[in-house]
């Protein structure tokens, strides 16, 4: 694991997105576990940790281009097709972990790949046995519910494995009916 500070959002910046004007108050940004993370990397001037899943509540094309020239998110409620099943806001790592995702944290945006291209994906250190990498992640879901997420494929050898994850991590994150690859 390597932790680095390079473009993290810091003491004042402007978190963006749909939904951050609506909530004020920058401590109910910041989770407690993952302030002690960035304590013990002395990377403490990052001041959230939630990130907005970049499929919902972006206008136009989505943040990341990787799916194709043309693909968009949702702007409306009416356009999830599963509102209790798509995330709006979750955690990131602060590492990367081979495999799984390519970028840490660096940004409130969050833009899970596939097994094609990682990209994102979701954190691992709340309720870790031990291992940083194999822990969960907590969630906020379209309907308002919260949730959490357990990285289930631990073993980077088992790539069909760690593929299927990938995939049902997108599928949790991409807020349409159909999916765009």
């Amino acid at each position: 694991m390597s932790f680095t500070s390079s473009d993290w959002v810091k003491e004042g910046e402007t978190p963006d997105g749909q939904l951050w004007p609506y909530i004020k108050a920058i401590d109910c940004h910041m989770c407690p576990r993952f302030a002690q993370l960035v304590k013990e990397t002395q990377c403490d001037d990052t001041k959230v940790s939630y990130v907005m899943n970049s499929y919902v509540g972006r206008r136009g094309s989505i943040w990341s281009s990787w799916l194709g020239s043309g693909v968009t998110g949702v702007t409306k409620e009416s356009e999830v097709y599963r509102a209790s099943e798509v995330i709006t806001f979750t955690e990131e790592n602060t590492w990367t972990i081979d495999g799984y995702s390519e970028y840490p944290f660096n940004d409130v945006h969050f833009t899970v790949g596939n097994a094609t291209r990682q990209i994102d994906n979701y954190a691992t250190f709340h309720n870790a046995p031990g291992d940083l990498n194999q822990g969960s992640t907590n969630m906020v879901f379209g309907d308002g519910h919260a949730g959490s997420r357990t990285r289930k494929a631990t073993n980077p050898e088992d790539q069909a494995a760690v593929d299927k994850e990938l995939e049902e991590g997108f599928r949790i994150a991409w807020p349409k009916k159909e999916i765009p690859y």
